[in-house]
């Protein structure tokens, strides 16, 4: 994946054969020269193998370079590997989910925190929700979380894939197959169809937009 910085520094990921395993592939972030037509390591510890992952996001104010991968050579070793870099000063935070792996990720318009789509580290064959609506094909869809970059610290939202906030920071979007109860929660369904929603950061809120598999917020 390749990503433009605001000075028009074109980065991206790559992995090579020698880098890969029977779990994935660790991926290193390269700096593109598009005048020289060359490419040679970005300056961020490049001896580490950052990144470890090949999706690359961007934080509107330009201060994170997010990027994640997951490595799953066995059940018992499955490990979702995020990385957040700081393009100005070089610092870098690690986070590491354990018997787990990420589908996707959306980050705070202030930069403060991150929605991880989670999903279990190695397929299930039982028959669950998400698969009954069609949501998934064969990875256990897990509570998406809110992680507070500051603190750590995590808290579960509803199920979920592909969360995207809103500009103002007020809503976050996402998709999944959510239906209420009789006492009117929200709770997963095989016999809902995939829909879009949308909740509050802390999960408050939630409703229900309409049917679809792309969510995205007018700028």
């Amino acid at each position: 994946q390749a990503i433009f910085l605001a000075d028009g520094t074109l980065l991206g990921t790559l992995s090579h054969r020698w880098l890969c395993g029977s779990g994935g592939c660790h991926y290193q972030l390269y700096r593109f020269d598009l005048v020289a037509k060359n490419f040679s390591p970005y300056p961020n510890k490049p001896e580490e193998g950052w990144s470890e992952g090949p999706n690359l996001f961007l934080s509107k104010d330009q201060q994170t370079l997010i990027n994640f991968g997951n490595f799953n050579a066995s059940c018992e070793t499955a490990v979702a590997f995020l990385d957040l870099y700081n393009p100005a000063s070089g610092a870098r935070q690690l986070v590491n989910l354990n018997m787990e792996a990420l589908d996707s990720l959306a980050i705070s318009p202030d930069s403060s925190q991150l929605i991880l789509a989670r999903m279990a580290g190695c397929s299930s064959q039982s028959q669950s929700w998400d698969r009954s609506c069609g949501l998934s094909q064969g990875y256990d869809i897990l509570p998406m979380q809110r992680l507070d970059l500051a603190s750590g610290q995590r808290s579960d939202l509803a199920p979920g894939l592909s969360p995207v906030w809103s500009p103002d920071g007020l809503w976050i979007a996402f998709r999944s197959c959510l239906g209420q109860n009789a006492s009117g929660n929200w709770e997963p369904g095989g016999a809902v169809l995939p829909s879009i929603y949308v909740m509050a950061p802390d999960g408050s809120g939630l409703r229900l937009i309409s049917e679809g598999y792309a969510p995205a917020w007018k700028p």
